[in-house]
């Protein structure tokens, strides 16, 4: 037996932002390419802009080419049942009986002690039969109640990915 399961995992190239930062070289505006402006007194002085580069980089952001900006990308994962075995907590018995206070008489046991030195229920709660305590099944935790467990395997389908052709897209920043 086995089921599949579709997975959101964060996107590894952006951290989960969608979008990624790309340097993008362009001439600089200030010298027009060349390197050098001119001064005050018309004398040529180094580019402040490029540092006599003639090239100015720039940060821009674009969608992530893995995830395609949606910051996750999409695995397919198959979970197989490999074996079931008894539960360790409760032993196959799928809970355990536990006491609690009577929820009619509020626990209130009320006796005496009658002529034959007996002790004699006064309140005589038929839920408790006047116990003041109610024996009450709780299922296990770790089984849920079923008395096993099941071991499983899971068994990746597809890669994390997402849409080749928009992925693509947004890898060609203009």
């Amino acid at each position: 037996m086995s089921e599949r399961e579709l997975r959101k995992i964060e996107c590894t190239l952006c951290g989960g932002t969608g979008t990624r930062a790309y340097s993008k070289t362009r001439k600089c505006p200030t010298c027009s390419g060349k390197g050098w402006t001119k001064g005050e007194w018309s004398e040529e002085e180094i580019c402040r802009e490029c540092n006599g580069d003639g090239s100015v980089t720039s940060e821009q952001p674009s969608k992530c080419r893995k995830c395609a900006g949606a910051g996750y990308v999409v695995q397919i994962v198959e979970i197989v049942i490999t074996a079931k075995h008894e539960c360790p907590d409760c032993e196959g018995e799928r809970g355990c009986w536990i006491k609690v206070t009577c929820f009619e008489c509020q626990g209130a046991v009320y006796a005496h002690v009658d002529s034959t030195g007996h002790y004699r229920n006064v309140n005589g709660c038929p839920r408790c039969n006047s116990t003041g305590e109610l024996d009450i099944f709780e299922d296990c935790e770790t089984c849920g109640g079923s008395g096993s467990i099941e071991s499983k395997e899971e068994r990746i389908v597809t890669p994390a990915r997402t849409n080749q052709r928009s992925a693509q897209d947004s890898d060609n920043p203009e």
